[in-house]
């Protein structure tokens, strides 16, 4: 396992835990419940914490999770849409190791041990998807769509109320393959930054959310960055100053940054609820802004929205807001 460190996480007897993605942060959350947790750092130093009940956050920046589960015994389907699979899903997983878990950009991959080469079950839970593990026989929300049975009586089951998630299971799935780089594990400098995004030719806020770029980048973030930056989302990266790019590079990684601390420090206990409190300009459409007092604007961009202030990030010539 490379990176930053090595994170174990031993289930053992849980009686729950609960693993949810939150793309916008371009990291992985698992809520802990119950369990014991091993941190293995690189340099040596080993962490064992007892977890209190519904109170602890590991935060993975774009790690491999190496857990230890039964054997799997069973697959149980609620609602095939979500599903992209060559044959039955139970043929390809029933009998096999679940042996890590793996976050890279909005994706996560679970592989599982068995037969000649393994067989990976790829997820891209969009803005809705959560995972849980569960008690076989406990009670299943309406919105779970696939439940995977393990030979110690627990299920890894898959929620998705809006069903926007898939589940690649023994197949590629689209757009994994291009992923650029992590956020929360980018070590790019100001240079390196530069000479990337200016052969990109794009926007700026297209540029944060293009996946082949930077990997894990959602709406939310695109204009907090942007904000942090004032750069209009409609600026062409190449149309950036030497300072603006500067600008831009700080942002990225200083709002990244300190969304990643508010996540550990904020977390809620709720599965599915995200930490907003700590956003300067997303969700703010209507309010005063707090660097310079203007009113801040939410205009449509395809599919979504755009929070910004009109004041510290203007127009770039002949673009309306």
């Amino acid at each position: 396992m490379g990176g930053a460190g090595a994170v174990g996480v031993g289930v053992g007897e849980a009686l729950g835990v609960a693993v949810a993605g939150d793309v916008a942060l371009g990291v992985t959350v698992l809520v802990l419940v119950e369990l014991t947790v091993e941190v293995e750092l690189e340099v040596g130093v080993a962490v064992r914490v007892a977890v209190p009940v519904g109170v602890a956050v590991l935060v993975l920046e774009g790690l491999t999770v190496e857990v230890e589960l039964e054997v799997a015994v069973a697959v149980r389907v609620g609602d095939p849409v979500v599903l992209r699979t060559l044959r039955p899903v139970d043929e390809l997983l029933v009998g096999r190791t679940l042996r890590s878990v793996e976050h890279r950009g909005k994706f996560l991959i679970f592989r599982f041990d068995g037969g000649f080469d393994g067989i990976a079950m790829t997820v891209n839970p969009m803005l809705a998807g959560l995972f849980s593990l569960q008690p076989v026989g406990a009670k299943v929300t309406k919105d779970t769509r696939l439940r995977l049975e393990l030979e110690g009586g627990t299920e890894l089951r898959y929620r998705d109320d809006v069903r926007m998630g898939k589940v690649y299971v023994g197949i590629d799935a689209p757009g994994l393959a291009d992923i650029g780089p992590d956020v929360g594990t980018l070590d790019w400098g100001q240079a390196e930054f530069a000479l990337r995004a200016k052969a990109k030719r794009s926007e700026v806020r297209n540029l944060l959310q293009d996946q082949s770029f930077i990997s894990g980048i959602g709406n939310a973030y695109a204009d907090e960055i942007l904000w942090d930056a004032k750069l209009h989302p409609k600026r062409r990266v190449g149309s950036l100053t030497t300072d603006e790019m500067a600008r831009f590079h700080l942002s990225l990684r200083s709002v990244m940054a300190r969304g990643l601390a508010q996540v550990q420090e904020t977390m809620p206990a709720q599965l599915g609820e995200k930490p907003r409190a700590h956003f300067k300009v997303r969700g703010r459409a209507g309010m005063l802004g707090s660097r310079c007092g203007t009113t801040i604007m939410r205009r449509r961009k395809g599919l979504g929205d755009v929070d910004l202030c009109p004041t510290c990030q203007p127009a770039p010539k002949g673009q309306l807001y």
